[in-house]
């Protein structure tokens, strides 16, 4: 089993796997609103109590009575009604008994109503039905229930069968309670009330294995089980997962094979440092501190162009958008277009490169406004060497530290993710962006990826907001290659650079994530100087190969029609398949003069 995640407890009634319905939408409901509810409008008295002083309905205007009318069925209730009733009611011993076989009247009852005044007005009994539109029946029963002592309740509908599964209902949490849960492939946060169980789960089966693990008396139908399980708790199946570490993998196949006791233990003592140092990587992330500013980078996969749902799209080539994308934060902070700069170019103008990738990060960096109480600038970046770990980024944030850097950062520290656990803040953006572009069915020109991207970040576009420089060209030359380092190159999880009050900048590397053991020393070549750098700025501007360009021509033919050359929208393709055309044949031309 996976490891074990989060402990499974009840979630809030909004948090829930299903939220509730409503209970004023339930039939039920409906129909005792309507029951109580106005039928008609407040009649007036017809009463004449002219000349007695004890009623005065004449008093009352039907700005009176329609205020009182909505005053009783503000609440469509029983019990808001009854109380209502009880407000304006006053009983006292009758002050007269007369002599008759009947039975005597025990209570004498007066009704009063306010006036819009302030005033109480004493009014008849029929009077004050009509105004409130009840039968005087209602009226007898309320007050014969409260002589007996019993407060206004509800007795129509209700929960039916209360108490009954209580303790059906406390087996099944502590069933479901003693389960255990996995971590999701991709955690955002320790804290998320969101818990997954292994994917081989599902309620049905869950329900069935409830029952088998308790008496008679407490097994329950799978429409219970599954109605509860529901709607008291946020828990989650989770589905195969992709692109898992494969450390990890193979010490759970070893683990299933082996049979030495020893051997078994040493196994999973590896498995379980492994583990902690990936843990150690994302609690890094998750530090903030006032004196530190954090960054996180990565590439998002390849953006294809164009984007078409023909089934011929699968097999052809096609021109790919690059998006790499700095995130200042820590993995806690919560993503903004203020702090999530995505920088974008083609295939078409210049390759992914180291150099490109340390061209954008130096102009995210550059031109960030870092406080005065910043001393420390630690990066988080996957641990690709064609990218980021190399030594391209090393002697750019060197020289970036050293002549651009403001006077209070001395140090910058570069954080490398163990292999396969490598998910970051740039992930969260890159999701978001992905689920916009799926719901997108066909994209044709670049500018609508960027306009996507631009709903979740800041775009910065080569040539019009940044310039890429040839890093890689210039920092080999001052830089001595990785083999002639100090330390090894390839272990190191943490790269070091420190700036000296003499302005001298030192790399240390260190392989694991918590322990300093590594030395500060130079990694430039002998006589040279950082400041030495002679960049060079790289022209966008490739040509893609004949094979490509005749591939993108053919899918929007297929898509587009013969003609696709006059629709404007598709300009950006006819301008890269018309120079890969004129490129193949100057190429052919020179291989027949030859």
């Amino acid at each position: 089993m996976d490891d074990c995640g989060s402990q499974i407890k009840k979630t809030p009634p909004n948090l829930n796997r299903k939220k509730l319905k409503l209970v004023e939408k339930h039939k039920r409901e409906v129909r005792k609103r309507l029951l109580y509810s106005p039928k008609q409008l407040p009649q007036k008295p017809t009463c004449k109590h002219v000349k007695m002083k004890a009623f005065k309905c004449n008093e009352l205007t039907m700005a009176d009575l329609m205020k009182i009318h909505q005053h009783f069925y503000s609440k469509k209730d029983k019990l808001s009604q009854d109380t209502y009733i009880l407000k304006w009611r006053n009983s006292r011993d009758p002050k007269r008994h007369r002599n008759i076989t009947q039975t005597t009247k025990s209570v004498s009852i007066e009704y009063r109503v306010p006036t819009l005044h302030g005033k109480h007005v004493r009014i008849y009994r029929d009077a004050f039905c009509g105004i409130l539109g009840v039968k005087k029946d209602r009226l007898q029963g309320v007050m014969k229930r409260y002589q007996k002592g019993k407060i206004p309740e509800e007795g129509r509908g209700g929960d039916r069968v209360k108490g009954k599964n209580d303790a059906k209902k406390e087996a099944i949490s502590e069933y479901i309670e003693s389960l255990k849960s996995v971590e999701s492939h991709y955690c955002r946060s320790a804290v998320s009330t969101r818990t997954y169980l292994p994917c081989g789960l599902n309620i049905k089966r869950l329900a069935k294995m409830y029952n088998d693990s308790v008496e008679e008396h407490l097994q329950a139908k799978e429409s219970f089980f599954r109605f509860y399980f529901n709607t008291n708790y946020n828990i989650g199946f989770g589905t195969p997962k992709t692109d898992v570490c494969s450390t990890c993998i193979r010490f759970k196949e070893e683990l299933k094979k082996e049979k030495d006791v020893g051997k078994h233990n040493d196994l999973i003592i590896k498995q379980r440092v492994h583990t902690l140092k990936a843990k150690a990587f994302f609690q890094f992330l998750k530090e903030s501190r006032q004196t530190r500013e954090t960054f996180s980078i990565d590439c998002q996969k390849n953006l294809c162009l164009p984007k078409l749902p023909d089934q011929s799209a699968y097999f052809s080539q096609q021109y790919n958008l690059y998006n790499f994308t700095v995130v200042n934060g820590s993995s806690k902070d919560k993503l903004g277009k203020d702090h999530v700069w995505s920088y974008v170019w083609t295939d078409l103008d210049l390759a992914k490169n180291s150099s490109v990738i340390s061209s954008a990060l130096f102009d995210a960096l550059s031109k960030f406004e870092f406080s005065g109480a910043i001393e420390e600038v630690s990066i988080f970046a996957d641990g690709c060497p064609a990218q980021n770990k190399n030594i391209t980024m090393i002697g750019m944030l060197c020289y970036w530290l050293k002549e651009k850097a403001p006077v209070n950062i001395k140090k910058i520290q570069v954080i490398f993710p163990v292999v396969g656990h490598s998910y970051m803040p740039p992930d969260r953006a890159f999701g978001l962006i992905e689920s916009k572009i799926k719901k997108t069915p066909s994209i044709t020109d670049p500018s609508e990826y960027c306009s996507i991207i631009e709903e979740f970040a800041t775009v910065r576009k080569l040539t019009e907001d940044w310039v890429a420089q040839d890093w890689k060209t210039s920092i080999s030359k001052v830089v001595k290659n990785p083999g002639s380092w100090h330390f090894k190159f390839n272990p190191a999880k943490r790269f070091i650079i420190t700036k000296l009050p003499t302005n001298n900048v030192l790399v240390r590397g260190e392989v694991n994530y918590k322990s300093d053991l590594g030395m500060d020393k130079s990694v430039l070549k002998r006589g040279q100087k950082i400041s030495f750098l002679g960049l060079n700025t790289m022209n966008p501007g490739r040509v893609s190969d004949k094979k490509k360009a005749d591939s993108v021509a053919n899918l929007l033919q297929l898509h587009f029609g013969a003609d696709w050359r006059d629709d404007r929208r598709l300009d950006f393709y006819k301008r890269a398949i018309e120079s890969a055309t004129m490129e193949n044949d100057v190429l052919d031309n020179d291989s027949h003069q030859e």
